[in-house]
């Protein structure tokens, strides 16, 4: 042939005449019989697996007696010296030394600092990017109050954090209340009974809450469903989530699937461990512990 080389195919005389066009695996490619007759006239970008397949498929359909299989073949080969292919060292995955590497590029862990001296402590400064943190006690234990805290905490260290609360049990009425008790605590404290008589105190407490970060920690109101979750995270820019609490959040395709509640809410959790790490975001999720552990007699860890 006459262009950059020629491949001979088992059907007698047949043969494949290519030459390359342009940069990258463009190449126009000319099949002819043993006269010398044109057969097929193609061009394709032989580099790509997807592009090699579709024209091994159309060239079978004009050659009946020649396998899809072996045009894959004759075209893998053509690419591996059009496109260097061949020479191509196999992809290997990130080892030890990639991790030190990433690791040495950073001053320090990247984390959201909390405020919270222990919780801080034991995620390395604070919670970390792209992490899953469970936080799991029976009902009226206090979970909320330490999830606003700690949310509460890291926008008032970072001014430019934003917080989305998935709320599933508490109303409007209650976080805001929940919300000035924790701001005021460092400050002049408002005890929740104050916040709910609307004394003036509280009322000072809520108008420095506010111009603080009111516009900063949104509010997800139920249904709680991982696609709404997206939505908001998406929507709001938010580089901290909780979730109040596990158990509300509905499984969407999974309720419907047949599986239990136990699988369901073990497959929300896997997705929500997979959106932090996906997003590099920490999230905290809130879940209910049965009570019924405090009454068994034994082994009193929950089952």
């Amino acid at each position: 042939g006459s262009g950059d080389g020629e491949v001979a195919m088992s059907e007698p005389g047949l043969t494949i005449d290519w030459e390359p066009i342009g940069p990258g695996g463009k190449t126009r490619l000319v099949v002819a019989d043993a006269g010398g007759n044109v057969v097929d006239i193609d061009t394709a970008d032989l580099g790509r697996a997807g592009d090699r397949d579709v024209l091994a498929r159309r060239l079978a359909s004009r050659l009946p007696n020649t396998p899809v299989a072996e045009l894959q073949a004759h075209l893998l080969a053509i690419a591996e010296q059009r496109c260097g292919l061949a020479h191509e060292p196999p992809a290997r995955g990130p080892t030890l030394s990639d991790a030190v590497a990433a690791w040495r590029a950073t001053e320090a862990t990247p984390v959201v600092e909390t405020g919270l001296r222990p919780v801080d402590e034991l995620g390395g400064g604070g919670l970390a990017l792209g992490s899953l943190t469970v936080s799991a006690a029976p009902p009226s234990v206090g979970k909320s109050a330490l999830a606003l805290q700690l949310a509460i905490g890291a926008a008032s260290i970072d001014a430019s954090l934003r917080v989305l609360w998935a709320a599933g049990e508490m109303g409007m009425e209650a976080i805001a209340r929940r919300a000035i008790c924790r701001w005021s605590a460092d400050r002049k404290p408002v005890p929740m009974s104050r916040a709910a008589l609307r004394t003036r105190l509280s009322h000072e407490a809520a108008d420095e809450l506010v111009a603080a970060m009111g516009d900063r920690l949104h509010i997800l109101q139920p249904p709680l469903t991982a696609d709404r979750l997206d939505a908001a995270i998406d929507s709001t820019g938010a580089a901290l989530v909780v979730i109040d609490y596990l158990q509300l959040m509905g499984g969407g395709s999974n309720d419907a699937s047949g599986m239990n509640r136990e699988q369901v809410i073990a497959s929300i959790s896997r997705g929500l461990k997979a959106l932090a790490k996906e997003l590099d975001i920490p999230v905290i999720a809130l879940s209910q512990l049965s009570r019924q552990v405090e009454v068994r007699g034994g082994n009193k860890k929950p089952m």
